[in-house]
């Protein structure tokens, strides 16, 4: 059985992310584990409603369910455009949530995480945690 992998997202200030990934990596080389080590940081609320709206969570839990063997098949059995698919994808290739694999010729999307959370800080003293950039 492997690992359960959660994807962490924070919404912040990009001096926010900085100070995060700077503590990671002196927690890193000092040999210790980091508490969330795949970490998505986004400076926008709205690339975190495009994240976890219906669409988008749709397309990953079918990923993960049915594992499509291309992109093809994926927007077929969601009954969607292939051309909105394949964006959404490539969405979620930069954000390193959804890789796609070479099989066959063949482009296999798969979700690189079991699981996400979501940290939304509304206060200042919200704003500190030890995390690395994936």
């Amino acid at each position: 059985m492997t690992e359960s992998k959660t994807l962490y997202v924070r919404v912040g200030a990009a001096e926010q992310l900085f100070e995060e990934t700077k503590d990671a990596i002196e927690t890193l080389e000092r040999g210790e584990p980091v508490a969330k080590p795949y970490v998505l940081h986004l400076e926008d609320e709205s690339d975190l409603g495009w994240l976890v709206s219906g669409p988008t969570l749709e397309l990953m839990r079918t990923i993960s369910r049915d594992e499509p063997k291309n992109v093809r098949e994926l927007a077929n059995t969601l009954g969607r455009k292939y051309e909105s698919v394949r964006n959404d994808i490539a969405e979620l290739e930069t954000l390193r949530v959804v890789e796609c694999d070479d099989v066959d010729g063949e482009q296999r999307p798969h979700v690189r995480f079991d699981s996400i959370e979501i940290d939304i800080p509304v206060s200042p003293d919200a704003q500190n945690s030890s995390s690395v950039v994936v």
